[in-house]
């Protein structure tokens, strides 16, 4: 469980991180641009390598998240906070949702964000 705790918490934070690396190396390649050229276009293709590593890494972590929180959900714990969880539902393909903590997980163990029903609009209620 705690090791489910720190890979969500990195797979959460990964992109923003990602997003904040790539405009740095940005801002040093336009002031590169003028004192030494050769050093812009050495960046244009680090970030282009840079990013397919960084796409690789970030399924990576989703794979690991959700092998982790499937075996948390076949004994029937929540991954998320250990409490225990209800019995599974007939039908199997339908999310399980803690009590404790709220979060909600699909059968193939990713965590799904919201309350899981559609919102309604007022002009849908009228």
């Amino acid at each position: 469980m705690r090791f489910y705790r720190v890979i969500r918490a990195i797979n959460r934070a990964y992109a923003l991180t990602v997003l904040w690396l790539y405009i740095a190396a940005f801002l040093v390649a336009v002031a590169l641009m003028f004192m030494y050229p050769i050093g812009t276009i050495t960046l244009v293709w680090a970030g282009l390598v840079g990013l397919v590593v960084a796409l690789l890494v970030g399924r990576l972590l989703a794979i690991v998240q959700r092998a982790l929180a499937r075996r948390s959900l076949t004994a029937s714990r929540c991954p998320s906070c250990g409490a225990g969880l209800d019995d599974v539902s007939a039908e199997a393909s339908s999310p399980r949702t803690c009590g404790a903590c709220g979060c909600i997980f699909l059968p193939n163990g990713a965590e799904q964000t919201g309350s899981g029903e559609p919102e309604t609009t007022r002009a849908a209620e009228e």
